[in-house]
């Protein structure tokens, strides 16, 4: 497996969702990663993977 060494700020956000809910609404499949993702609470989060230009309904 590649290293991932940075993750650069650019001035966008993310938005994580549990998985069980994303194969509940059977979408694209998710693009794999390496990323760990601290949270404000501190509390650690591992994404499995990316999903990319998905459409919302609002």
């Amino acid at each position: 497996m590649d290293e991932c060494l940075a993750l650069a700020n650019i001035g966008t956000s993310i938005n994580l969702m549990l998985l069980f809910v994303w194969e509940g609404l059977s979408l694209s499949e998710l693009t794999p990663t390496c990323m760990t993702i601290e949270l404000a609470d501190r509390s650690v989060s591992k994404p499995i993977g990316i999903a990319k230009d998905v459409s919302v309904k609002v």
